[in-house]
Order: structure tokens, then sequence, then C-alpha cells
């Protein structure tokens, strides 16, 4: 760093102190991931090394938990200050061993223009089989993008993700790759169908790829309204040789495009526009909020299956001040449909619907957990009641209707609570804290990444230990090398 440069950070002091971390003994199929880095000096063998785009050393370590814990992510960069990173690094995407970051290092008041791309993997034959941390070139300017717009597709014949002919995922010569892919709104047009998608392809590492799409008029005369109208919520991966990805706007519909052959300069890309089901409750969406906070949707099954699920929290005249609400418990439900795209709009089927007043209490621990919450006269609320809940996230595992919620007391407290509801049988099935003090809304996302760091490489994750020479690696089967390690002490 320069003499005359000095850093700019926003930085949260709470960002400097991650929640204490016990690992979970045995294999964790998927986990929940805060999608804010802490800034702390973490090791284990999830850590990998790269260097900011001044030269600065920096490292990110994976700190893996059972859901409903919450997992999170540290980075440090040796020998700076914390104020070297201008703000928290955050989690934009995740993609079976893949996680794309952003991290901002810069002296800028624009620091924004400073914001940096990297690919962490867990299993990168490069580095031996162990994680990796690779910066991406940035994307062409004016354009920047959030974790609501941005999708990873992992391709390559060494991940098996799809069965069926439909959904097998490209198997380009050039053995394993990925496409990162980014929808913006079209800045020189007014029209609301015009978008601009930004493509990386990590076999041609050097240049992000743009191209103008647009949805036409049969194709967005599918959706509900009078009008067209797509704001991006989530971008998932449902692959196929031609590569589909699915940008979804979580309050409305799916937008899917096939990114392998946009990249391939195809003349006349597929774009297909899927509805999403109608909600439970009509009328009761927010169209100003994060829709997020209130739905979810994942790509299951090895592939076959795209899941959804929904929030409706329901509301209580208050009994003494008219015009006031009150949380008076709410409902879910999840919706499944194959992941053809030529399928037929009807073919939304409807799963488990939950009621909140529904979930026995007698006998169930975890009910203990949560805050008890008070009426207008002073009285104890049945469990849920009362509650501010958001941010239903679907359980990745194939064989089971897992959701999992957010819940506060108030809506800005910093403690949170994360559930798990059993929706089929209709159950609480576990409640875990979340350090929510960072978080408004939005906290965390759901990844597979877990799989490959324990059973994938054949090491399960253990923290550092200090020693009477400095620090050493735990793993099973294997000691970690330090060379990665005696870098940073050199």
């Amino acid at each position: 760093m320069g003499d005359t440069e000095e850093p700019m950070s926003i930085l949260r002091d709470v960002s400097l102190h991650p929640p204490e971390w016990n690992e979970d003994g045995g294999e964790i199929q998927w986990v929940l991931l805060d999608h804010q880095a802490y800034v702390a000096e973490r090791h284990n063998a999830t850590t990998a090394f790269s260097r900011t785009w001044r030269g600065e050393q920096f490292q990110v370590t994976l700190c893996l938990a059972r859901p409903p814990r919450v997992s999170y992510l540290c980075v440090f960069c040796p020998g700076f200050e914390h104020t070297v990173f201008s703000m928290e690094p955050d989690i934009l995407a995740m993609e079976e061993d893949l996680v794309l970051l952003r991290v901002i290092v810069s002296s800028k008041w624009e620091f924004l223009d400073d914001a940096d791309y990297y690919i962490y993997q867990a299993t990168d034959e490069a580095a031996g089989g162990g994680p990796s941390l690779k910066r991406l070139p940035r994307p062409p300017r004016p354009y920047g993008f959030g974790s609501h717009q941005v999708g990873i597709l992992r391709c390559g014949a060494r991940h098996q993700w799809r069965d069926n002919a439909l959904c097998r995922p490209h198997r380009g010569t050039a053995g394993d790759f990925y496409i990162v892919a980014a929808l913006c709104k079209e800045r020189s047009s007014m029209v609301p169908e015009d978008f601009v998608i930004f493509l990386y392809n990590s076999s041609s590492p050097t240049i992000w790829s743009t191209h103008k799409i647009s949805v036409d008029s049969n194709q967005h005369g599918r959706q509900y309204g009078c009008y067209f109208q797509h704001r991006n919520s989530k971008v998932i991966s449902v692959g196929g040789d031609s590569g589909t990805m699915g940008f979804v706007d979580l309050w409305r519909g799916i937008i899917l495009c096939d990114v392998l052959k946009l990249q391939q300069g195809k003349t006349t890309p597929p774009i297909r526009y899927v509805t999403l089901p109608p909600p439970l409750l009509p009328g009761r969406a927010d169209w100003d909020d994060d829709a997020r906070l209130a739905r979810d949707i994942a790509v299951v099954q090895q592939g076959r299956t795209i899941r959804y699920v929904e929030l409706q929290v329901n509301w209580k005249p208050h009994p003494t001040f008219r015009g006031c609400y009150f949380r008076d418990g709410w409902v879910s439900r999840i919706w499944t449909r194959p992941v053809d795209a030529d399928c037929a709009e009807d073919c939304w089927k409807p799963g488990c619907k939950q009621e909140s007043s529904d979930i026995p209490i007698d006998n169930n621990p975890h009910f203990k957990l949560l805050p008890v919450m008070m009426d207008h006269s002073g009285m104890t609320m049945e469990p849920f009641k009362g509650l501010f809940i958001c941010q239903p996230t679907l359980s990745l595992s194939d064989d089971d209707d897992l959701v999992y919620f957010m819940t506060k007391a108030k809506s800005m407290d910093g403690k949170a609570w994360v559930i798990a509801v059993d929706m089929k049988n209709n159950t609480l099935q576990g409640v875990d804290g979340f350090a929510a003090e960072r978080t408004i809304d939005f906290g965390y996302m759901h990844s597979r990444i877990s799989k490959y760091l324990t059973a994938g490489t054949g090491n399960h994750v253990r923290a550092m230990q200090p020693s009477s020479h400095g620090y050493f690696y735990k793993s099973f089967g294997s000691v970690i090398a330090l060379s990665q390690y005696n870098c940073l002490l050199n």
C-alpha cells in the first residue's frame, strides 16, 4: 500500500468477532452459510490463499456446521489491519464446490469501483485436489451485480449432477469448467423486458462476454398482471446440454436462458419464461420488499426437480389500537415441478402446506429455545404468535421436506433463531441461534459445498490447533501441508 493511500473502511466491529465454532462430527451434505464474511484469522483444512489487485496476500476459511446452525466464512490479510477491507466481503453465489465472493480493497471514497470477484473452489485439481482461491477479471463497466443477480453453472464430467439426458451437464473437451452469469437491466433501454447478461467462462479466463437478451411478448404474456415486470431475486443452475440457468423473480417468475448457447454466439438463443405458482393469499405480497424474505427456490433430486416455497404471515387486528395489527402466526407451502423447460405452465404441483398453529408443542424441547412473546394484556402468547419470521430456506437434501426460517422477537433485533420445520411430518425439528447484528433482513444462503470439503476430498475439516512449533492442521487420513501457511509467516 502506498504511503499516500489511506484505506477506506466501513467495517462494523461485530464483523471482527465471529461466533464460536465447534466442529460437527461426520459428513455434512449441505449447509446454511452467512452471506457476509467475518474479518478474522481462522485456519483449518478449508483455508485457501490469493492476492488482492494491489498485491496484499489474503486467505479465506470456511467454518462449517450442520443446519440449523449457520456456517460462516472468514477472511484475513496477514500483516495488515482489518481496515484494508473496505467493507465486509460477501458471498454472491454458490454452486456445488464453488463460491463466488466479492472483496473490496480500496483507498477511494467510491470504493465500490474497486470491487473484485473471487472463486473459492473446494476441490481444485490444479491445487492438488484441495481448496483454491482465484481472482476473476473485473466485469465491464459501468455494471456491477449483487447476490440477487448472479449465479454459477458447474460443468464437467467429474461433477455428476444430473441423471437424465435433459438435465445432463455440458461436457466439454476441456474438462471441468464453470460459468458465472449475471443478469442486469439494460441501462440504455426503457423497455422492461430488455436485459444484459454477463458471462465469465473459466476455460477462457481473461474476459467477460456481454450479451443483450429480450423476453418476447409470447413469453412475457404468461406473467400475471397488465404489463411485464422482472426484478431478479436469485439465480439457479438447471444444467443440460445447453447450460440452462434460471434468473428468478421470486414474486413473479423465471427467465430461463441457455447460457452455453449464448456464449457460443447463437443468434437466437432460446429464452423461456415460467410463471411461479399463485400466492397463498392473493394481494398480500409486498412487491417492494426483498422477495427472498418470503420465498425460496432450489434445484434438487439430482437436478430433476425445481422446488419452491412461499411464506405468508398471518396478521390480526390489534384489539385496542385501530389500524394496528400484530403477527398471528404464519402459513407456508412447498411446490415442485420438473426442470423440463418445455413443461406446461400448470405443472407446478402443490406439496406440503404448514400452518404454524398446527405444529404440536407437547414434549418438544425445541420450543423452549424460542423467545416468549406477550400480548397487549401481558399474557403469554402461543408459540410463533407475535414472532417476526422471514426467509424460508429450502433444505438441499433430496429425502426430506424441511424448510428453515429465521425468527426474531422484533424485526430489527440482533439476536435471531433459525428454526427447522418438517413440513411433511408437522414438527419443529430444530432451533439454533443466529448472530443477526449485521442482518437487517436477508441473512444466509444454502450450499452443498460441505459435501466436497468432507467426503469429497477425503478430509474431515479440523480446526487448527496451537503447538510449540506454531500451528499444525489435523485431518482424518492425512496432514494438511504447511507450505501454504508458512508463506504467511515469512
